[in-house]
């Protein structure tokens, strides 16, 4: 059975580095009407707000990190942004249906584990930026609808049944390179966009 974890760090100030594709306007008004569903049947949740939902392509510098996550950031930023810069001039457009409302331990997603495209192109990222092994490459492809406020979510056994996802089909055909700043992403600048080739 799924064990729920409320996250403390929600709302917290943070410094961490990721790459990220946002949402367009149609995609953001699906995402809503699916938060909608859900915010109206389960109790204890924390709503993802708009400006915050993001897919995460990879985290660069993690927020456990701290004050070194800055550090590094000073140290390679240049070279990175070079390294990116070579990846998506040679790195297509990927396009990706999510299609699934799963819950995970400390969140509800929707969510695709069929993304061999983004695999891939995490998978050159890691490589080209020669990023530490301890960078997790995520094996999905998500975006968070809502964290665990409190524990009351467990009343009601699997939430992400109450609610069917209609797939949504988005393109990445740009990253963006963001600093959070207050987590999950509630507060965050964009530090440099890269446009994926053909675009």
């Amino acid at each position: 059975m799924l064990s729920y974890r409320v996250d403390p760090m929600w709302g917290q100030p943070c410094s961490a580095y990721h790459l990220q594709y946002r949402f367009t306007d149609a995609a953001l008004r699906h995402i809503s009407a699916m938060q909608d569903k859900l915010d109206n049947a389960v109790g204890g949740l924390r709503r993802v707000p708009q400006p915050a939902i993001h897919l995460t392509v990879i985290t660069l510098l993690h927020w456990r990190m701290g004050l070194e996550a800055d550090e590094a950031w000073a140290r390679n930023r240049e070279g990175w942004a070079r390294g990116l810069l070579q990846v998506c001039a040679s790195t297509q457009p990927v396009s990706l249906s999510l299609n699934t409302v799963k819950a995970l331990d400390t969140a509800i997603v929707l969510m695709t584990a069929s993304c061999g495209s983004l695999q891939t192109l995490r998978r050159m990222i890691v490589s080209e930026l020669a990023l530490p092994r301890a960078v997790s490459v995520p094996n999905i492809a998500h975006t968070s609808l809502f964290r665990y406020g409190t524990l009351d979510v467990a009343e009601h056994g699997r939430p992400d049944s109450l609610v069917s996802a209609s797939a949504l089909d988005i393109r990445i055909s740009e990253i963006l390179l963001v600093r959070e700043t207050r987590y999950p992403s509630l507060e965050s600048e964009i530090l440099a966009r890269f446009r994926l080739a053909a675009c």
